[in-house]
């Protein structure tokens, strides 16, 4: 599978060096010993105690803890979320904001695992533990028919990755997992060329250091006892997983991980982040938001049907294919329109969506747009509105074929769309429909849409409608 380059304006990647001069400055994660990451771990839960902690429960799986965060009203799937940390540090709670995000933006219910930690436990006990979680989660009643998505960054990435493996065992289990969402894992215990090439200046983590890591936290073993999969998930069969969405930052040094994972895995989605180090999705920069949104975005469109579709952002290669779309769909919904040339947007199609500040989503079905929505920058044309001081976009060009229409996908469509909107700073959803339109104002109020405004002109009626995005 060949990877994408992120794209990144110039000002995103200006942003990006700036906070890793900020990082360089920082001393490097190492694993040297045992106490020092005991150390990390309890500095971690004393500052956990003294933050205000999202409703949770705790559950076990068997005898492993795993923290559970729901949404407000039923969840259109859920999340088995495995955290990051060496293999030394971190608990469930320690993601907290990532799975909230993921709750809010998603509509699913996230299940953390609090798997032990390889200072008391060799790598496969930990192994072990997310195994035993993922089988309690895919048999709960509570998650009977619900899409499964598994998460996991850096340590929780191979344990993710080799989860799945594991898993193959039961198929009938496996069959339930919809996607994988991977940050940036290890998955070559022996190190891939790119870690025993990381010299000193790697940020955050100790480059020189990492293979001895690797060797301590595998004691006992040989370098082709620990290749052996799923221990390094690299080298295992990847025949039959479900697919993949896999971010690494380029100046990684575990980026050779993903990028040869990806390789092997049948249908991965591959993207270099430029500029990026490791750890970036927790970095306060524009394209860490970015990257979390699209990664929310494809959650919705992994959890949103049963059906194999996908949404995602339009790129420069689907443009033609787009606008025959939506000038389709807009002939056959507003036929008085089609002698009222092509609107600007659409016009200018990469400039408006791509390069500018809207965005465009499509959801895609055997290789086919079925359905399309975007947002632009609302341009203050309606006097009777105000929203002067705040960022305000509009809904545009909502569009789904007939025959895939009463699956949910609209509201998946927006779900994803707005999830892009939040990571943008969004402030205001705004968005004017017509009566005539059939079911188009109960279907945005449904989305949580209200109105604000009704124009008098008997033959649109225009109804103007807001929302604002729930960070």
């Amino acid at each position: 599978m060949t990877h994408h380059l992120w794209p990144a304006s110039d000002t995103e990647l200006a942003e990006m060096r700036r906070f890793n001069k900020k990082l360089a400055w920082l001393p490097r994660f190492k694993i040297r010993n045992r106490v020092t990451p005991r150390v990390i771990q309890a500095l971690l839960r004393a500052g956990q105690r003294l933050k205000r902690a999202p409703a949770a429960e705790t559950r076990y799986a068997g005898s492993v803890p795993v923290r559970i965060l729901r949404p407000s009203g039923k969840p259109k799937g859920v999340v088995l979320d495995i955290h990051g940390g060496g293999w030394v540090i971190g608990n469930a709670q320690m993601d907290d904001d990532l799975n909230l995000g993921m709750v809010n933006a998603c509509d699913v219910a996230v299940v953390s695992v609090d798997y032990r930690l390889a200072v008391d436990t060799p790598v496969q006990g930990l192994m072990d533990d997310c195994l035993t979680a993922a089988r309690w989660l895919l048999t709960a009643d509570e998650f009977a028919g619900l899409p499964v998505i598994i998460v996991g960054e850096s340590a929780g990435g191979h344990l993710a990755a080799a989860t799945l493996l594991a898993l193959k065992q039961w198929p009938e289990l496996l069959k339930r997992v919809s996607g994988a969402l991977l940050y940036y894992g290890v998955y070559d215990l022996t190190g891939t060329p790119s870690v025993r090439a990381a010299g000193p200046g790697t940020l955050l983590l100790d480059g020189p250091g990492m293979v001895e890591a690797l060797q301590m936290l595998t004691p006992g073993l040989s370098d082709d006892e620990r290749r052996q999969p799923p221990l390094s998930p690299l080298y295992g069969d990847f025949t039959g997983l479900p697919p993949a969405l896999m971010f690494v930052g380029e100046l990684d040094p575990l980026k050779d991980d993903t990028l040869l994972i990806a390789e092997r895995w049948p249908d991965a989605q591959v993207h270099l982040v430029p500029g990026a180090a490791h750890g970036f999705i927790h970095f306060s920069v524009g394209m860490a938001g970015k990257v979390l949104a699209y990664g929310r975005q494809w959650i919705v469109g992994k959890t949103a049907l049963e059906d194999p579709f996908s949404i995602r952002l339009v790129a420069a290669d689907d443009i033609s294919q787009v606008l025959a779309f939506v000038q389709q769909a807009r002939a056959e919904m507003f036929p008085k329109l089609s002698d009222a040339g092509v609107p600007n947007d659409l016009a200018q199609f990469e400039a408006t969506y791509l390069q500018g500040d809207g965005r465009f989503l499509i959801a895609c079905n055997a290789g086919q747009i079925v359905a399309a929505i975007g947002y632009l920058p609302y341009d203050n044309r309606f006097p009777q509105l105000s929203y002067q001081g705040r960022k305000t976009v509009e809904v545009v060009r909502l569009f789904v074929l007939p025959a895939f229409r009463r699956f949910g996908l609209a509201g998946a469509l927006y779900r994803a769309l707005e999830a892009t909107a939040q990571a943008d700073g969004v402030e205001v959803m705004y968005l004017h429909t017509h009566p005539f339109l059939p079911g188009a104002i109960d279907f945005w109020l449904r989305q949580g849409f209200e109105v604000i405004d009704v124009e008098a002109d008997p033959v649109w009626q225009t109804t103007h409608m807001q929302r604002t995005p729930q960070i």
